[in-house]
């Protein structure tokens, strides 16, 4: 399972770090934006909102039926809801794909594993964005890591 977890960790490095350095790169916040929504489809989230600092902002997967949970984190820019896949692990089917094969059937000390690598996951992709924003707005860079503050059910997600 580690070996799982630094694989998922390192590359969710390497696509949070590009966005961080487009963050001061980017001619507008609507190119930012999209570069925000670039790195969560290679990292397979499902759906992002964000409202904040001049922005507010929803995308989701249509590719996705929904999420089975959204995390929030209040970054002092703003507040980012994650939506995270419905099946860990396998987050590009959707729910008409998934039904009745089995394939998608996890035991709970998968999913708790597989809760884990999102929680970090989550955390990486929130300091990102904030560090992207700060340095798209030339600020000086954010002292901690963003925190989570609340899980919320997908219907209050909007889209």
């Amino acid at each position: 399972e580690s070996l799982k977890i630094r694989r998922e960790v390192t590359y969710t490095l390497c696509v949070t770090r590009l966005l961080v350095a487009d963050g001061a790169r980017s001619k507008n916040i609507s190119v930012l934006w999209d570069d925000l929504v670039f790195s969560l489809r290679k990292l397979d989230c499902t759906s992002v909102s964000f409202s904040g600092s001049g922005l507010d902002r929803v995308w989701s997967n249509p590719a996705c039926s929904g999420s089975a949970r959204s995390v929030c984190y209040e970054l002092k820019e703003g507040l980012l809801v994650l939506g995270l896949p419905a099946h860990p692990g396998s987050p590009r089917l959707s729910e008409s794909e998934s039904q009745g094969d089995g394939k998608n059937d996890f035991t709970n000390s998968e999913l708790t594993f597989e809760m884990k690598v999102w929680e970090i996951k989550g955390e990486l992709i929130a300091e990102a964005w904030s560090k992207a924003l700060t340095a798209h707005f030339g600020k000086s860079q954010p002292s901690g890591a963003a925190s989570p503050i609340q899980l919320l059910p997908p219907a209050s997600f909007g889209t």
